[in-house]
């Protein structure tokens, strides 16, 4: 079906040059080079049909070609060079609006995949600490105290985080596996409506497995440490937890704990 949507733009270019008549000779070899572009585009060799279509549209030029080297970018991933060639084609002259609109909405699709894309990969904020000494810091024998108090209810918290974020790595899991089954139905997809529609589809999907990976990682890795610290506050292990420094290591690389202190 993708193929009958290409040859149906190749189609269109031979009927414009029988419409102009003797106004414009078309190159012998013109539609030669046409017909291996979309025989390219239907094998989804998409580096070829762009070399052909570039060169059909240097001796003719047909907008559809530019459309097609522009579905043919898209493709191949090549988000920039799609959304350049789309805006090139809806510039020239003698296109028709529905691919006008299409393009217009490729364009749109395409820079919105790229405004997620970059959300997702842009880091956290992170809060400096202060270094700035509390005046209202209690003596040493008042905040131990306090430490037993509450050592039992820091573990018990530490082990519901820890469930809650495990859960939420693995509904993350599930959604990733959902963005790529997507994903693969995008590239078998021949309507453009329904592209549009897969597409978005996988941006949803990999934005919210972005969002339960990251932050299930950072709950579960946080109710580690507070089951750690719950855990060494108690009995005869406390002296060697008051000098031990239980640190999370938390990016979108790597997610762990790390441990110093004085042995």
């Amino acid at each position: 079906m993708r193929g009958i949507v290409s040859m149906a733009l190749a189609l269109a270019v031979v009927l414009g040059s029988a419409a102009s008549g003797s106004a414009q000779e078309e190159p012998p070899e013109f539609q030669g080079l046409v017909d291996r572009g979309m025989e390219h585009y239907a094998a989804r060799e998409y580096e070829q049909a762009i070399e052909l279509f570039q060169q059909a549209f240097s001796m003719r030029a047909e907008p559809e070609l530019v459309y097609n080297i522009a579905r043919s970018y898209e493709r191949l991933a090549r988000r920039d060079d799609a959304i350049r060639e789309y805006e090139r084609f809806v510039a020239l002259p003698g296109t028709t609006a529905e691919l006008r609109s299409r393009a217009h909405q490729s364009i749109a699709a395409l820079r919105e995949e790229a405004r997620l894309e970059a959300a997702s990969r842009a880091p956290a904020t992170t809060q400096p600490a202060s270094t700035t000494p509390s005046a209202a810091t209690p003596p040493p024998s008042e905040t131990r105290t306090t430490q037993q108090r509450g050592s039992s209810g820091v573990g018990t918290a530490g082990w519901v985080l820890t469930g809650i974020g495990g859960a939420a790595v693995v509904a993350g899991v599930i959604t990733g596996v959902l963005a790529v089954d997507r994903n693969a139905a995008f590239e078998d997809a021949t309507l453009r409506s329904e592209q549009i529609q897969l597409r978005d589809e996988v941006r949803t999907y990999a934005l919210v497995t972005d969002v339960l990976l990251i932050g299930g990682g950072v709950i579960a890795v946080t109710g580690i440490v507070l089951a750690i610290v719950g855990a060494s506050e108690s009995g005869e292990r406390e002296d060697a937890a008051t000098a031990m420094q239980v640190i999370p290591l938390v990016s979108p690389e790597v997610a762990g704990v790390g441990v110093s202190g004085r042995f």
